[in-house]
């Protein structure tokens, strides 16, 4: 795959992307770009964030990996 992956954090409540803070947005360009899954993972159970995943873009491609909340991971 020769294009660039993006992995952010989406809701699952409402498909926002995680931006900063307390902030999530509709925009990919907005959004913050964690790179990898388990910079998204790590950053998720620091922040307890509940209902996300992480949320993979190259290109057209898309993929959702659901995260457990943090109680259970």
């Amino acid at each position: 795959m020769g294009e660039n992956v993006r992995v952010f954090l989406r809701s699952l409540e409402t498909g926002l992307l995680f931006k900063e803070g307390k902030e999530w947005t509709a925009s990919h360009d907005e959004a913050r770009d964690f790179r990898s899954v388990p910079g998204a993972v790590e950053f998720a159970t620091k922040e307890k964030l509940k209902r996300v995943e992480a949320f993979l873009v190259a290109g057209s491609t898309k993929a959702g990996i659901w995260l457990p909340d943090p109680d259970s991971r």
